[in-house]
C-alpha cells in the first residue's frame, strides 16, 4: 500500500467491528423442542449435533447398539453440569480428544508437556488462576505422557479444588466449576474393572483420596472406535450452537431440585457416593431430558434407566477401584455404594 502523509506505510486501521454470530440460544426453545422427541431419537439428535452419526453404532451382528451410544454420550455429561470430575480409559481411537478438543470452545485439554501448579490452579506471582478458573472443564488427554511439576503439591490442590469447589493461592481465594477429566489409554488386557486400570496412569491421580473425588468412570473399550461409517450424515444441530445450549445448562440448578425430589436419599449413605451419583443423575437428566422441570415431567422407569442406574454404574466402578487399591478402608459397610430408590 502506498502511504499517505499521516499514515506511514503499512498501516491497516479498523474502521469498526461486528461479532458474527447466526443465533442466540433460548433455552425454553430448546426445552420445547425436545418434548417433540422420544429418548430414543433424542439419543441420535444429540449424537448427530457432535458430528457422529447415530447409524454407525451397530454391534457384531450389524444391529443398532443403543448402549454403546449412551457409553459414548457420557462423555458429555461436564458441558451441562458443573464440577463433574471423570476418568475415561479406552484404547486409542475413539474419539475421547475429538469431543473434549473441538465440541466446545469452554473446554481445555491438556495434550502434553509439563503441568505446573501456576499454570493449572493459581499463579502466585501474577496473582491470576488457572486454567481450571477459565474453562467449564480441564482435561488431561493421554495422561501417562503428562509431567507435573512438584506433583505432590498439584495433588494437594486438586484435592482440596474437586472436594469443595475453591482454588487457593498465597493471598487469594477463589471459587470455580470445571470439572476434572482424565482421560488414558491402556491395553486390552487391563479392560476388566476388577483389576486395577488406574496404577499406571499419574501419580497425581492414582492415589486413592484423589480417585474417590472423581464422580464416575467411563468404560470406554465399550465405545467403538472411529470408522468412516460414523461420521455425521445428514441433518444435525449445529456443533456450535449445540456447545453453547450445553454451557447454558450448566446455571439451571431446577434439575438437581427435580432429582433430589425424585430419589430417596438412604440413612447414613457414604457423603461422597451420594454427591457423585446425584451429580451425574443431574447431567444425564438435563442432556437427555432437558424438557423436565418437575418429577412429574419424567417417566420413573425413564429416569431409573437413563439417569439413576448409569449414574449408580459411573460411581460403582470409581468405587470397585477405590476396594482394589485400599481395600483396608474402603471395603466398609459404611464406605459401600448404597442402595438409592425412587420415592
Amino acid at each position: 500500500m502506498e502511504g499517505t502523509a499521516n499514515k506511514p506505510n503499512g498501516i491497516i486501521t479498523m474502521n469498526g467491528y461486528k461479532p458474527f454470530c447466526p443465533y442466540t440460544v433460548d433455552l425454553d426453545f430448546y426445552r420445547e423442542a425436545r418434548k417433540k422427541f422420544n429418548i430414543h431419537e433424542w439419543i441420535d439428535v444429540i449424537i448427530s449435533s457432535i458430528d457422529y452419526n447415530p447409524n454407525g453404532y451397530v454391534d457384531e451382528n450389524g444391529n443398532i447398539d443403543e448402549s454403546s451410544k449412551l457409553y459414548f454420550l457420557r462423555r458429555l455429561l461436564p458441558f451441562v453440569e458443573k464440577r463433574v470430575n471423570m476418568i475415561e480409559l479406552a484404547p486409542k481411537g475413539t474419539g475421547k480428544s475429538y469431543i473434549f478438543e473441538k465440541i466446545s470452545k469452554r473446554g481445555w485439554l491438556i495434550t502434553g508437556g509439563t503441568v505446573s501448579r501456576a499454570s493449572l490452579i493459581y499463579d502466585n506471582a501474577k496473582k491470576t488462576g488457572g486454567l481450571i478458573t477459565r474453562f467449564d472443564y480441564v482435561g488431561f488427554d493421554e495422561v501417562q505422557s503428562i509431567t507435573f511439576e512438584q506433583p505432590g503439591q498439584i495433588q494437594q490442590a486438586l484435592k482440596h479444588y474437586m472436594e469443595f469447589g475453591e482454588i487457593k493461592g498465597f493471598d487469594a481465594a477463589l471459587t470455580a466449576d470445571a470439572g476434572v477429566i482424565v482421560l488414558g489409554n491402556i491395553d486390552a488386557d487391563r479392560f476388566d474393572i476388577n483389576k486395577n486400570m488406574v496404577e499406571h496412569i499419574s501419580e497425581v491421580f492414582g492415589e486413592s483420596a484423589t480417585l474417590d473425588r472423581f464422580h464416575g468412570f467411563i468404560p470406554g473399550w465399550k465405545i467403538p472406535p472411529m470408522k468412516t461409517g460414523m461420521i455425521a450424515n445428514g441433518w444435525a444441530i449445529n456443533t456450535e450452537y449445540f456447545a453453547e445450549v450445553m454451557h447454558a445448562l450448566r446455571d439451571d440448578l431446577s434439575y438437581a431440585s427435580v432429582v433430589d425430589e425424585l430419589l430417596k436419599t438412604p440413612p447414613k449413605a457414604y457423603t461422597r457416593h451420594m454427591t457423585a451419583i446425584k451429580r451425574l443423575c443431574t447431567a444425564l437428566l438435563k442432556l437427555l431430558f432437558p424438557h423436565v422441570q418437575k418429577p412429574t415431567d419424567i417417566d420413573p422407569q425413564e429416569f431409573e434407566d437413563y439417569c439413576l442406574k448409569p449414574a449408580i454404574d459411573m460411581r460403582s466402578t470409581i468405587y470397585k477401584q477405590l476396594c482394589i487399591i485400599d481395600p483396608k478402608e474402603y471395603t466398609k459397610v459404611d464406605k459401600q455404594i448404597p442402595d438409592i430408590q425412587l420415592k
